[in-house]
């Protein structure tokens, strides 16, 4: 296995280097390194997760989506035609959307906090619509956000299409030649070209996107704005962050997911973390699910603990051999696994399936369905995660957010031994049984009754209420009711 742990901290040595800082862009004075910095430290040490991620989502996005409406896009769900509200819910993805056992169709994740103070919150949600029921959205105050991208098309259509500024073109040059003569890992020539694309990108349009943005501020006059993957630099989140930095409107990003010394979207050098050039594209504030995430971060946002809004199972754990088994990316080591495993457990032992909601595709669903022979094996996708982790003594996972939420309910936890697993700091913690193989563990399998169930009471403050409340007061807002 490449030593992941390694190839991690040589970039992030490398990166201490104040050179790599002089290259930016001109209308924002922002390092040109820090818009492409975690896609490419991540790019360049997962070239195999790299390409496993990106050939899911091409396959994602080459499927036929639902048209949407002008009425919808221009009058019904017009950004730009909102009331002021002081709570902003920006860039919420229609792909985490679902329909509830009441026939509602929201989001799990942000839905508790919506509710709280619905007529004080605007919700934008982004991306492509692929099914009609996610038209039904129940998210208070919820609006499209084509719009933006649009205004930078009719722009370009009315005048001629913008062009790299010079100073921006030379320093794209300046930092890949800086890149391929100083980087420890080897830049190959694909990633070159993506960078090179990207960044060029940025320099055409993000000084219109900000100006959008600000337009729509004037509009909504949030005193806080609440964006999803903020720490994710792309043109609208990015440019949102900034728009809101010359409104003097408070940012700020929601964990959700794992944050650890191999998660490169939070750590950084101390040279960012002491230039305020580099993170003013940064939120103002990393909401965490409790005291332990905010210790594992390296970041130059204020860590404020806001709990964990979604449904986490406590309560008495099962006495039972059901398997609860989540999926990451790893489909060709989950097959060999799954064809060595299931002929060899009882009868009795159940295994549900769960695929990761990202990266699964109808391509890799399809590769699974020869283990329904198996009249103990189950898809475990028909509900939500709550609801399999309630009936399962038992989970096996491959370094995602399940194993800190299994550990917490007290569940016995077995990992992969996988990069993903040391990338997400899964591989140190006490009490998650690691195996590098099918007969490995079969050996931990048939030891399961010396395996102990704690809860881990740590990862997880379930008291959001009050927390939501108290920052919001912090940002001016008024919670009182009205």
């Amino acid at each position: 296995m490449i030593d992941i742990e390694k190839l991690y901290e040589q970039m992030y040595e490398f990166e201490n280097n104040s050179q790599l800082y002089e290259f930016r862009f001109e209308d924002t004075k922002v390092p040109m390194w820090m818009y492409i910095r975690s896609w490419f430290i991540g790019a360049i040490t997962d070239k195999i997760g790299e390409k496993e991620s990106n050939d899911i989502w091409k396959e994602k996005m080459s499927r036929p989506f639902i048209k949407k409406s002008v009425i919808n896009k221009y009058v019904i769900r017009n950004p730009f035609l909102s009331h002021q509200r002081d709570i902003l819910f920006a860039f919420w993805g229609y792909s985490e959307l679902r329909q509830h056992d009441d026939g509602l169709v929201y989001e799990d994740f942000i839905m508790p906090f919506l509710q709280m103070f619905p007529d004080n919150t605007t919700t934008l949600m982004d991306g492509k619509i692929l099914n009609r029921y996610e038209l039904d959205c129940v998210h208070p105050n919820w609006k499209m956000d084509d719009i933006f991208m649009d205004i930078i098309k009719w722009n370009k259509g009315l005048i001629k299409t913008p062009d790299i500024n010079v100073k921006d073109r030379k320093n794209i040059k300046g930092l890949m030649n800086f890149l391929n003569h100083n980087c420890p890992l080897q830049v190959d020539k694909d990633l070159r070209s993506t960078t090179v694309r990207k960044l060029e990108d940025i320099s055409r349009i993000s000084t219109q996107m900000i100006k959008v943005c600000e337009t729509y501020l004037r509009v909504v006059k949030p005193k806080v704005v609440v964006i999803c993957c903020a720490s994710y630099p792309n043109i609208l989140r990015t440019s949102m962050i900034l728009a809101c930095r010359n409104k003097n409107v408070i940012t700020a990003e929601l964990q959700h997911g794992l944050t650890c010394r191999y998660n490169a979207h939070y750590q950084y050098c101390n040279y960012i973390l002491n230039n305020s050039d580099c993170y003013k594209m940064l939120p103002d504030y990393y909401l965490t699910f409790g005291e332990y995430w905010s210790s594992q971060v390296k970041i130059p946002q204020k860590c404020n603990i806001i709990s964990y809004a979604k449904t986490v199972i406590k309560n008495k754990i099962p006495n039972n051999n059901k398997i609860l088994f989540c999926a990451g990316i790893n489909f060709d080591e989950y097959i060999n696994f799954l064809n060595k495993v299931m002929p060899k457990v009882d009868i009795d032992v159940e295994i549900y399936f769960r695929f990761h909601p990202i990266y699964s595709s109808k391509k890799q669903r399809g590769r699974f369905r020869r283990y329904l022979k198996y009249p103990n094996f189950f898809m475990a996708d028909e509900k939500d995660l709550s609801f399999y982790m309630k009936e399962c003594r038992y989970v096996i996972q491959d370094g995602s957010t399940i194993c800190y939420e299994a550990l917490f309910a007290g569940r016995v936890v077995f990992s992969f031994k996988s990069e993903q697993g040391i990338r997400t700091g899964v591989n140190k913690l006490q009490d998650v049984h690691s195996f590098k193989n099918a007969e490995d563990f079969m050996e931990l399998w048939n030891e399961r009754d010396k395996l102990q169930s704690k809860c881990h009471d740590e990862f997880f403050d379930l008291n959001y209420k009050k927390n939501y409340v108290k920052f919001l007061k912090k940002c001016g807002v008024n919670t009182r009711s009205k």
